[in-house]
C-alpha cells in the first residue's frame, strides 16, 4: 500500500474508534437541588420530586416526635439516587451487619436522608433519624425505637385513602 493509502487508512481507523467511545460514554448530568419550605432535596436522576408532600411529611413527622419546626432549624438534605450508591455509603458508615444481600432502598448517614424514589413511610423513618439526631440530641438506640415507631405510624396514616402522604 502506498504510503498515503495507509495514513488515510489510520486515520479512518482512529476516527471511528474515538467515536465508539464517545457515544458508548455516558456524560453524568449534574444533580437538581430543590429546595422546600423545611427540606432540601438532591435529585441525581433529574426529573422531579413532591418537595410539598415532604415538606408535609417533615412536619408531620416532627410534630409525632414532640418537636416544632422554625425556619433556620436544622434541615434535612434528602438525596434521592440509586440503590446502589445508597447502599455504597451505607457500608461506608459501617452498616454492612444487617444487609445480607438485599437491597437498601433508604438510609440516614452524615446528616443527609438518601433515598430511592418516594415512599412515606420508608422516607419518614430517615426523616425520624434526622429528627432524632438533630433536634432531640438522642443515642442510636433511642433513635432506632423512634424511627421504627414513626415508620409504623405514617404507614396507617398513609393507608388512609383521604390521606397527605
Amino acid at each position: 500500500m502506498p504510503m498515503s493509502t495507509t495514513r488515510h487508512f489510520v486515520c479512518a481507523a482512529m476516527a471511528f474508534m474515538l467515536a465508539g467511545c464517545a457515544t458508548s460514554q455516558q456524560v453524568a448530568k449534574p444533580p437538581t437541588h430543590l429546595e422546600g419550605r423545611y427540606v432540601r432535596i438532591v435529585l441525581h436522576e433529574g426529573g422531579s420530586y413532591p418537595v410539598e408532600k415532604v415538606d408535609r411529611l417533615y412536619e408531620r413527622v416532627a410534630a409525632l416526635l414532640g418537636v416544632t419546626l422554625r425556619n433556620g432549624d436544622s434541615r434535612p438534605t434528602i438525596v434521592v439516587t440509586t440503590p446502589e450508591e445508597i447502599r455504597k455509603v451505607y457500608l461506608a458508615n459501617g452498616g454492612d451487619e444487617h444487609l445480607n444481600g438485599t437491597t437498601v432502598l433508604a438510609g440516614y448517614a452524615g446528616g443527609r436522608v438518601l433515598t430511592w424514589g418516594y415512599d412515606a413511610s420508608r422516607l419518614a423513618r430517615m426523616l425520624a433519624y434526622h429528627v432524632a439526631f438533630q433536634h432531640l440530641q438522642v443515642n442510636r438506640r433511642e433513635a432506632d425505637r423512634l424511627a421504627a415507631r414513626i415508620e409504623d405510624q405514617i404507614t396507617w396514616e398513609a393507608m388512609n385513602p383521604f390521606g397527605a402522604f
